[in-house]
């Protein structure tokens, strides 16, 4: 049921407010634009092919400058404690100075071995770089991508300075189930 005010009624027309019809829609006099995909199938099996690249310098990607990630359902607290330092780190490894595959077993090793043993937060120092010939840490590229990858990982960050800072990460697992 519909009630009129006639005042109320008037003041809107002399304002030029135009009341809507019964069906409470409006209708817009504006054109949608027209969807325009500018990638093609071609581009997205690349991209795909790239993100699954076992050398992260072959790939486009460039994983240097996702030096933290927080996957969905992390408590944001948890991440800023994390990030902080506050979160005791309970396990540790260093993968400076080996190979992408030697580096790749290891790490994999230390996640599942972490998860586990029940560790909520380890370390892992992989080094800044500095000695290599562009300055630029390839096994610090690798260790984000597979950190990214990884089932067991809910987060990572740089450490606190004191803990190596971009020479290495914190990372929080998922709880064992």
């Amino acid at each position: 049921m519909q009630i009129k005010h006639k005042s109320f009624e008037s003041a809107m027309n002399s304002l030029g407010v135009t009341p809507i019809d019964s069906s409470g829609k409006i209708e817009h006099s504006l054109d949608k634009p027209l969807p325009s995909n500018e990638h093609t199938v071609a581009d997205e099996a690349k991209v795909l092919e790239e993100s699954m690249s076992e050398n992260p310098h072959h790939s486009s990607i460039q994983w240097e400058s996702d030096e933290e990630l927080c996957k969905s359902g992390l408590p944001r607290r948890d991440y800023i404690r994390m990030k902080q330092g506050k979160i005791a780190r309970q396990n540790e490894t260093n993968v400076r100075g080996y190979t992408f595959v030697e580096a790749n077993s290891i790490l994999e090793k230390f996640l599942r071995e972490s998860v586990n043993s029940g560790f909520r937060c380890v370390k892992i120092i992989h080094g800044k770089g500095l000695n290599s010939p562009d300055g630029i840490s390839k096994i610090k590229l690798h260790t984000q991508k597979l950190l990214t990858l990884n089932k067991f990982v809910l987060a990572y960050c740089n450490a606190t300075p004191v803990d190596g800072g971009s020479g290495a990460k914190y990372v929080l697992l998922k709880k064992k189930r």
